[in-house]
């Protein structure tokens, strides 16, 4: 037998299915690629039942992948990323990030951004009580030292720990100057911390719209702190910010809020 005769010849063509569950990885092995091109729509009958057959075939499907990613074809790599790479291991889907900014940052297709942002932002979380801990404690001796216990009591700031500039009990630049701050910083390694859960996301390249469309599609909230993984500085996102067609309107709005080393340096002169 060819195993090559066993790849289905259209859409339809489910004849081999079978057979192809019960090849070994050294049978099946010359034609993963040729299935997998059997996943550029899952909306063909076919596509479905060759999911099935490679998804525990991860250490032969996974050589394929970041071609596919950086392949002309828009729809297949959605569904690479609909349907393969939340099925691999950890180590696979970090060895994927590269592949999946450059996607974000290039498509213009909207879905595909999506799925790729949707995707990168899994990747990226750390849904870990001890690192949250570690960070948010770190991000509060850094940045909230001045304030008191019972500062920090009457401001609830434990709910929301931006209450600390909007209470004025921290010196920030605020709104349009808070913005434009941020703008200039060079965003290549930041985490973001969400205060109402235990994530903490590690980002690269991040831009203010970037920001704003991960809070727009709800992968993050809009009470969020952005961070310098090297805690220089920190701008800090709340659901009072006024937004709009992924720009920041209102210029009377005290919200967002910054405070790093060029503030520090106006606010000492």
């Amino acid at each position: 037998m060819n195993v090559k005769d066993l790849v289905p010849k259209d859409k339809h063509d489910k004849s081999n299915i079978d057979k192809l569950y019960y090849l070994t990885d050294k049978e099946i092995k010359p034609i993963i690629y040729d299935l997998l091109e059997w996943l550029q729509d899952y909306n063909w009958p076919v596509a479905e039942e060759i999911k099935k057959v490679l998804w525990k075939r991860e250490n032969l499907v996974f050589p394929y992948i970041s071609s596919i990613l950086n392949s002309d074809d828009e729809q297949w790599k959605y569904w690479i990323i609909e349907l393969i790479i939340p099925l691999f291991n950890c180590d696979h889907k970090k060895q994927l990030k590269k592949d999946l900014w450059n996607i974000i940052n290039t498509t213009s297709d909207y879905d595909l951004k999506l799925s790729a942002l949707n995707c990168y932002f899994n990747i990226t979380k750390t849904n870990n009580d001890d690192l949250m801990n570690e960070e948010k404690g770190k991000y509060i001796s850094t940045f909230f030292s001045e304030l008191s216990d019972k500062d920090k009591e009457e401001i609830h700031f434990y709910d929301f720990m931006w209450h600390a500039f909007s209470y004025e009990k921290i010196s920030c630049l605020s709104g349009v100057d808070a913005l434009n701050e941020f703008k200039k910083r060079k965003n290549n390694n930041v985490y973001i911390i969400n205060q109402q859960n235990n994530d903490v996301i590690e980002m690269v390249n991040l831009t203010y719209e970037r920001l704003l469309e991960l809070i727009f599609i709800c992968l993050i909230s809009p009470d969020c702190y952005v961070i310098d993984k090297n805690f220089k500085w920190t701008f800090v996102f709340t659901h009072e910010t006024i937004i709009n067609n992924m720009a920041f309107l209102d210029p009377n709005d005290s919200s967002p809020y910054y405070i790093g080393p060029f503030f520090k340096e106006i606010n000492e002169k």
